[in-house]
């Protein structure tokens, strides 16, 4: 080999040596950064197996570095259930088939699980694996739950009431009444319902006076309102029946 070559040779070493000091330096921020986030952060190889999990995916997920170090794969801490379509998924992001995630039923290491969202993206190495994140959907799925049981409880005593109860949008479409403001008025429910405040009001003076207030004025929690409407009930629509209601309104002013 002559001088020449040995020195290029020397450089192309020297070259490929800072090359990879710099990724080990970038990869070391990204770890140092990647410990503070409250989500869990994890990296695999090509074929799945966990390189790489964030604090928060060790709290997460019961599991530690030394079963990391062991060998763990990212199937295995998703249900048998979802293993299939996770699988599915990665092969797709692996083909730069991107995807915007998906939820997973997570299994924790003492076999206890969890709902997960589950984003990844391939990572830029010579072997990509996946890079990715997993959301701890249980306070979300409970806050749901909590508020779906509310709202049912609300509706039972609404349907419980013998008074007339409905609600409307800013158009004056019905958006939701209980069953008694049903026989009032006579309707079948899948009639009533988006039916417009011109089909069953008579005294428009009082609902002018209301969409004036509400459209223009923008209220934010205006007081209660007391006035006097006059319903067309379907099977008498000259006479009708008079009802005295009091509205709480809540809006938001107009952009």
């Amino acid at each position: 080999m002559t001088f020449h070559e040995t020195k290029v040779l020397e450089k192309e070493i020297a070259e490929r040596k800072q090359a990879e000091d710099d990724l080990r330096r970038s990869e070391e921020r990204y770890r140092e950064l990647s410990e503070f986030l409250p989500i869990a952060i994890f990296e695999t190889d090509n074929k799945g197996n966990i390189v790489y999990a964030n604090k928060s995916a060790f709290q997460l997920t019961g599991y530690t570095q030394k079963n990391i170090d062991d060998g763990i794969n990212i199937l295995q801490i998703i249900a048998s259930q979802d293993q299939d379509r996770a699988l599915r998924m990665s092969q797709q992001v692996m083909q730069n088939r991107l995807t915007d995630g998906a939820e997973y039923l997570i299994t924790k290491k003492d076999g206890s699980t969890c709902p997960g969202f589950i984003n990844t993206r391939p990572t830029k190495k010579t072997t990509p694996g996946l890079i990715g994140y997993i959301f701890d959907m249980t306070g979300l799925k409970d806050a749901e739950r909590a508020l779906r049981e509310s709202e049912e409880k609300y509706k039972d005593i609404l349907e419980s009431i013998e008074d007339g109860y409905y609600e409307v949008d800013l158009s004056g479409n019905f958006t939701f009444f209980n069953d008694s403001m049903r026989r009032i008025l006579g309707y079948p429910a899948d009639e009533l319902l988006g039916m417009n405040n011109r089909e069953y009001i008579v005294k428009k003076k009082t609902c002018s006076y209301l969409h004036i207030g509400i459209q223009e004025r923008g209220w934010i929690n205006p007081p209660l309102i007391n006035f006097l409407i006059l319903f067309l009930q379907r099977h008498d629509p000259r006479a009708g029946q008079a009802l005295e209601c009091t509205s709480f309104i809540t809006l938001s002013p107009k952009p």
